[in-house]
């Protein structure tokens, strides 16, 4: 796996490149449609910046 794809708008946070390069699911994420990738980096950034409680 030489490079991780980002999303149409965002790009790919250097924690989520970590944990996918960790668990060795680069083939995955890459095999995701832009849009696809685009909408879980959205959700992904939107959690980290709401309060749990």
């Amino acid at each position: 796996m030489a490079e991780l794809l980002g999303g149409v708008v965002y790009d790919l946070p250097a924690d989520l490149r970590e944990a996918i390069m960790a668990e060795n699911v680069g083939d995955l994420w890459n095999g995701l449609t832009p849009l696809g990738r685009n909408e879980f980096l959205c959700w992904v950034e939107n959690a980290k910046r709401r309060p749990c409680c």
